[in-house]
């Protein structure tokens, strides 16, 4: 048999963890098991199959897992945009959510009405108000 030599995508590992946790009850106890003896070979696989999906170097053991799935409950409009939240939903089902980015705000100038994505005031009426002082 030859080595695999290319690397795993999100969709192919997405669909490796969905298999795995056909079984959740099983799944929680061998990455527990992998969590507590880092040194096993054994279901390396599925390690790297949530390294790829997630971003990471580490996994996080179930315990962790649902104390910051607990911590995040607490926050629901916050939670969809948390790494930590998507990753916790990762390890105790199975499903990878994609975290959602942040809405910038949009702020109007008071004076002139133009947009922008930083400060009230635009930097034309700023200047203006600074040599009215």
């Amino acid at each position: 048999m030859h080595k695999q030599t290319h690397a795993l995508t999100k969709a192919q590992a997405a669909n490796i963890i969905g298999r795995f946790y056909i079984n959740p009850k099983l799944a929680h106890k061998i990455i527990q098991h992998k969590s507590n003896n880092p040194r096993l070979t054994e279901y390396k696989k599925i390690f790297d199959c949530i390294k790829v999906l997630t971003d990471s170097q580490t996994v996080m053991s179930i315990n962790q897992a649902k104390k910051r799935y607990i911590y995040w409950q607490r926050f629901p409009h916050r939670m969809h945009y948390e790494r930590d939240y998507a990753v916790a939903n990762l390890m105790l089902t199975g499903k990878w959510i994609t975290p959602q980015r942040y809405i910038k705000s949009v702020y109007h100038c008071r004076y002139c009405q133009t947009t922008c994505a930083d400060v009230s005031i635009c930097d034309f009426c700023a200047r203006l108000l600074m040599r009215k002082m």
